[in-house]
């Protein structure tokens, strides 16, 4: 009888161990804070530029210009981060602009993708990309 309590008390001692870590640790991580998105990025021209395979899918050469907003801090559902928006120009008139999100935490590019309403690209101003001359030049601090 004694090893069925053993084995009856198991699942109640190793449910009470995995969540004691939980209220040891005491640290809760602030998404929104300025800290995890970082200072507002100086280098996110570089940064983009040696991502354009990654960010438009491939040199596209139906593209005529790229265009950038400079970054904006958002709040997004996993913490705080900088949007900057991408607009691509293409050659044919019948075509509208692409616009693509980039989202940027403590100078890294974490993430891009095809930008959505909730983004507000379209909304955004922005200046000519070279992203040919910005690729050679990063900013050191």
């Amino acid at each position: 009888m004694p090893r069925k309590s053993v084995f009856l008390r198991l699942p109640t001692l190793l449910l009470a161990l995995s969540t004691a870590g939980c209220a040891v640790s005491g640290e809760v991580i602030d998404w929104m804070s300025d800290d995890v998105a970082g200072t507002e990025p100086i280098n996110y021209r570089y940064v983009i530029a040696i991502a354009i395979d990654n960010i438009i899918g491939r040199k596209d050469s139906d593209i005529r210009a790229l265009e950038l907003s400079p970054p904006r801090r958002k709040d997004l559902a996993r913490g705080a981060a900088w949007i900057v928006c991408l607009k691509s120009l293409r050659n044919s008139a019948r075509l509208p602009p692409a616009y693509f999100s980039i989202v940027i935490q403590r100078e890294k590019m974490t993430e891009s993708h095809i930008a959505v309403g909730t983004d507000e690209c379209e909304a955004q101003p922005y200046a000519p990309f070279d992203w040919k001359v910005e690729a050679t030049r990063p900013l050191l601090r």
